[in-house]
């Protein structure tokens, strides 16, 4: 752990992000941060904190400066002070968490799969996906969003790029949901529920890697070639099976949030929905407006590589930086009106998918996944309601935020 900075002339702001009240409803302090100063140090996270478009951004495109091993360093600190043995969960480095050269051979060996060609050739299927999943509501008149479309949908799809069963569908959601649960704080709950879910896509992806070993070599789906890479060297084998946690759940978890939260901000922005289904070429707007304005990342760490200097506030190596997306996408001196949600906006330029080489590999396919599903939803219930109080949502509890539930009625 890096020092106390109390003192030392830095600005303070003290912030449990992992506090269900601020996962409720983190905006507020935001809002507050934008009047103390564009880095915080925030005793609580022993960690600084930084909210500026510009500082995020920079931060994020500057990999030499900003370790994204942080990650790991960041989970080691927190068992060593809770007096805990550190697990990896995914068992070793991915690309998420990783620097060059190891992610860029990390990532260089899937993202063949992700070009916008590739994903474009899912549309049919997404589409008629979605149509079938929310075939439901149509007949009874509501259903959860989450568990109908939200989780099943993006699961679906990643399952079928890895080549792995889609009848898995329900055990990938829970051990995904089960996965993400850690952050700072986490209860002996969550300890025991995340390690079980990182044991039990291990060995269910052991068994896959053990069928393409043994069986014909068709080289047709991501977890081919990943086994390929293995047996040429360059993917140790732990890495060959974290590289597969990490597609399954950061296959799915993102867009869940997303699809979650675009539900959720049409209801509660009906003139904006109704637009939508007046004229549906709308649509791809609202997604990028859910991306800025409700987003499902709400930070990332990273770790100072070398001393360095954001808006003046001098940052030494290896000092930890929460940089906080969902608070950038706020930034009113980036977007005007910014705590306005308006899926006509322009110049659109959010940071929902990251920046720099750790930008989401899967954008292109989130953004269809969540457009097809919006568009399902329009069909089906236009006019749909959520069916719960404000006040009775309650969220996930890590850095990817959407309510857990998220019951609809057609009216």
């Amino acid at each position: 752990m890096s020092p106390g900075r109390a003192g030392g002339g830095s600005a303070e702001y003290t912030l449990n992000l992992f506090d269900p009240a601020v996962q409720y409803d983190p905006y507020p302090a935001y809002r507050e941060m934008r009047a103390i100063a564009p880095v915080l140090w925030n005793p609580l996270l022993d960690a600084w904190m930084v909210w500026r478009y510009d500082d995020v951004l920079s931060v994020l495109r500057d990999h030499e400066s900003y370790s994204s091993a942080a990650m790991r360093e960041r989970a080691r600190q927190q068992a060593v002070s809770r007096g805990d043995e550190y697990v990896d969960n995914f068992g070793a480095p991915n690309m998420l968490n990783s620097d060059p050269p190891d992610h860029d051979r990390y990532r260089g060996i899937v993202a063949r799969a992700f070009t916008p060609r590739a994903i474009a050739a899912q549309e049919p299927t997404l589409r008629r996906v979605a149509q079938e999943l929310l075939a439901p509501l149509a007949s009874s008149g509501s259903c959860e969003i989450v568990s109908t479309v939200s989780s099943p949908l993006p699961i679906l799809a990643i399952a079928a790029m890895l080549g792995v069963d889609q009848g898995d569908v329900e055990s990938f959601r829970r051990w995904s949901d089960d996965f993400v649960t850690l952050g700072d704080f986490p209860t002996d709950e969550e300890r025991r529920r995340s390690l079980d879910a990182s044991v039990a896509l291990r060995s269910y992806f052991d068994l896959e890697i053990a069928r393409r070993r043994d069986g014909p070599k068709t080289g047709e789906d991501l977890l081919s070639r990943l086994v390929e890479a293995n047996e040429g060297g360059v993917l140790s084998n732990a890495e060959l099976l974290a590289s597969c946690v990490l597609l399954l759940v950061a296959g799915n978890e993102t867009t869940t949030n997303l699809i979650t939260n675009m539900v959720l901000q049409l209801d509660r922005h009906p003139e904006q929905r109704e637009r939508l289904s007046d004229d549906p070429s709308l649509i791809p707007g609202a997604v990028e407006e859910t991306l800025r304005f409700d987003g499902p990342v709400h930070w990332t760490i990273r770790s100072a590589t070398r001393e360095v200097e954001i808006s003046g506030q001098r940052i030494r190596e290896g000092e930890m930086i929460f940089v906080l997306v969902a608070a950038a996408n706020r930034d009113p001196e980036r977007f005007e009106d910014s705590d306005s949600y308006d899926v006509t906006r322009s110049s659109n330029h959010h940071l929902g998918f990251g920046h720099g080489i750790h930008s989401c590999l899967g954008s292109t396919l989130a953004r269809l996944e969540a457009r097809v599903a919006a568009e399902a939803l329009l069909v089906a219930a236009p006019k749909y309601r959520v069916a719960l109080a404000d006040d009775a949502l309650e969220y996930t509890r890590s850095n990817l935020r959407s309510p857990r539930r998220l019951p609809i009625e057609r009216t």
